[in-house]
Order: structure tokens, then sequence, then C-alpha cells
């Protein structure tokens, strides 16, 4: 390998995939000790966990990937790259400081780490809104399309980002105590569905292609579900700020039509699968079941339904997190393979991976989402711990798939041997 090769970055920041993968199975430890607590009510500890996995997993990973995908879904080089990646770092302090606050009740720690990842992510944005404003004004329809849809989820998170630090000082006690009432709602709005929500349905209609082999093949329910749900969450985000129960039904009412679109979509896609690389496209069915699963919860909190738990539970670790499993089932092996091989290498994840531990993992991840779920809503703190438990193990497995993984990676083609 010439040195010069050695000097070029990796695609996707290396060090923000494996704190994300960190925070995730960090989660499954803050689960168990809140299960120890009897915890399965909202909390400040609920609160730390809640956004150690939104924010320390999901959103780490997100970031990181859009490096890479970004300016390659438009074809636009991304502007000032070092400042994006740099800023993920000072953005994983910022949201360990802000789950400390929050796990101590240290509400002055916690608004200070909001400050931290806020500024953070000004940081991130600066390169990244810079180069698809230039994509949306001068690249070809589609890519320009594509820029614009990634500009709006990212605002939905400066949105997001900007409400939390405001609530988080309203909670020390500075100004604006009155947005403690509504805004946890319109919080988790913009950022679970219109950040992160918005973000994989329209990120999976590109890697769908790698990973099972084919695309989605019409274009108008990709469309049909991307303006659904923007609309929806605006929707549902102003009708929980103000106050108007119809408002927020019907913005409810659109998402809930979106997701349905979306699974069909995606189930269509994994049904004609012509990869036979297996594991990663059963994380992604599971994950749109626990999306059906979540729309249900959410739609019977808005009715009244005591399920804040369950449906943040049911979203992040079912719907969001097994489709990051499933993703990292495929990318972050991809890029070992041009770390270790060379960027030509073109490897695919099967031959390296061990495909019982993909199931494993798979099999623990689910039993762990489907026990947490009927843990909170039943208020069963010993199911929540088992819950935690199959999570770890899960997790664990995908940390040794990892190993086994680059492992085989550095050994010749001929001799890779895969346990």
């Amino acid at each position: 390998m010439s040195a010069a090769y050695r000097r070029q970055p990796p695609w996707i920041p290396p060090g923000a995939l494996v704190l994300g993968q960190l925070s995730h199975g960090l989660s499954w430890v803050l689960l168990f000790a809140l299960a120890l607590r009897g915890a399965t009510r909202p909390s400040p500890q609920g609160l730390a966990w809640i956004h150690l996995v939104a924010l320390g997993w999901l959103t780490m990973v997100a970031l990181a990937v859009l490096i890479f995908a970004a300016p390659n879904f438009t074809d636009v080089p991304l502007r000032n790259e070092r400042l994006a990646r740099v800023a993920l770092y000072p953005y994983a302090a910022g949201v360990y400081l802000m789950v400390g606050g929050f796990w101590t009740s240290r509400f002055v720690v916690t608004a200070w780490g909001t400050a931290v990842v806020a500024a953070s992510i000004v940081a991130y944005l600066i390169p990244m809104l810079r180069t698809l404003g230039r994509a949306a004004a001068a690249a070809a329809r589609a890519e320009a399309a594509i820029a614009r849809a990634i500009a709006g989820v990212l605002l939905m998170l400066a949105a997001a980002a900007g409400l939390g630090v405001a609530m988080a000082w309203a909670l020390e006690g500075g100004i604006f105590p009155e947005l403690l009432e509504r805004g946890p709602a319109v919080h988790a709005a913009l950022a679970g569905i219109g950040w992160l929500t918005i973000l994989v349905f329209g990120v999976s209609v590109q890697t769908l292609g790698p990973i099972a082999g084919r695309r989605p093949t019409q274009r108008w329910r990709h469309v049909a579900v991307g303006i659904a749900t923007l609309a929806g969450v605006l929707a549902l985000a102003g009708g929980l700020a103000l106050a108007l129960l119809p408002l927020a039904w019907a913005g409810g009412a659109l998402v809930a039509a979106a997701v349905t679109l979306y699974i069909i979509d995606v189930s269509d896609v994994l049904n004609h699968a012509a990869n036979p690389h297996r594991p990663p496209q059963a994380f992604l069915a599971a994950a749109v079941a626990w999306l059906a699963a979540a729309a249900v919860l959410g739609l019977g909190l808005l009715a009244g339904a005591p399920w804040q738990s369950a449906y943040a539970y049911a979203g992040l670790m079912g719907w969001l997190g097994q489709m990051v499993n499933g993703h990292l089932h495929h990318i972050p092996v991809r890029l070992m393979a041009t770390m270790v091989r060379g960027d030509h290498d073109e490897t695919p994840p099967a031959q390296v991976l061990s495909a019982p531990l993909s199931w494993l993992a798979w099999g623990l991840s689910q039993l762990a989402v489907a026990t947490g779920i009927v843990a909170l809503l039943a208020a069963r703190p010993e199911i929540l711990a088992a819950a935690a438990l199959c999570g770890l193990g899960g997790w664990c497995a995908m940390a040794a798939n990892a190993v086994v993984a680059y492992r085989n990676l550095q050994t010749p083609r001929r001799t890779l041997t895969l346990l």
C-alpha cells in the first residue's frame, strides 16, 4: 500500500462509527440499570437513555454516513469536509455530558451538554449545507431533488437541537419554563420523525440496492412517502405546540399513511431480493415490522394512552435501531475492506462475516425489542431487565462479528475462515 493511499481519509469516519456502536452497547447497560431501579415510566434517567440512543448511537451513525452519502448521492464534492468530520467528536462529548447530566439529575450539566451538541451540529452543517445548496442549484434534476431532501432533514435536526437547548436551559431554571409543557412532544416529533425517520426513508431507497440487490421500482411511492411524512410531521408538531388536537391528528394520519406506503415498498423489494446475503435483509424486514408497531403506539399516544415509554422504545430500538443494524452488516464491512485492502476492493460482506453470529445478533435483537415493548406497556421491570440482557447479547454478537470480518479481511482471499 502506497504512502499516498495511506494519507487518504476513509470514506466514512471509522471513529464515529465506533463511538456510535459503543453508545449502542452502553444503552443496554443503562437500560438494565433502569430496570433494576424499577423505572418503566418517563424519568430523567429515562431521558438519559433516550438521548444516548437517539444522539449517541443513531444520529452519530447517520451524521458519519452522510459525510459519504450526501456528496455521492448528489454528485457534488463535499466542501470543507474536514470540518464536518472533526465536528463529530465534540458532538460525541456533548452527548455524553448531556446523558450524564440527565442520569444524575444535574440539569446544569445537561444544559451545557446540549449547548456543545448544538454548536457541533452547527459546525457540521456549515460544509454540508454549502455543498447541498450548490447541488440543489447546479446538479441534475434528480440529484438536485436529493440535495434538497437531505438539506431539509438536516434543518429538522437543527430545529430539534435548538428546541432541545432551550428546554434544557428551561429545565435548569432559565428562560421560557413554559417550554417544558409542550416542548418535549414537539421535540420528539421533529427529531424522531422529521430528522431520523425521513432520513432513513430517503437514504434506504439508495442503500436497498446493494443490500437487497434490488431497488424500489415505483418512484411515485418514494415521492409520496417523502411529501406525506414531511407534511405530516409539520402538522403534528404544529398541533402539539398549539394544543390543536385535530391538527395533530391530521399530521399523525398523514405520517401513518406514509409509513404504510413505505412498508409496502420495502416489503416488495425484500420479497424479491436478489442478494443472497440474508441477515441485513432480515434486519430491515424486522425494522419495518417495528415501524408498524411504533405507528400504532404513536396513534394510541395521541388518543391519550400512557404509552410514551413503549412508543419511544419501539421507534428507537425497533424501527430505527434494526434499520441501522441491518446497514451495519453491510456498510462498515465495506469500509473495513477498503481500509485493509485498498479503495478498489469489492469484497462482499457475506464473504467475511460469520453467518451464525449475524443470525444470533438478529434473533437476540428482535427478542430485546419485543420483550422491551411488553415490559414498558405492562410496567414490568423484570421483563425489561431480560430485554436489556438480550439486547446486550445481540450487540456482543455484532461486535464479535466485526472482529471476525476484520481478521478475515487481513487473511489471503483463498484461505478465509468464517467462524
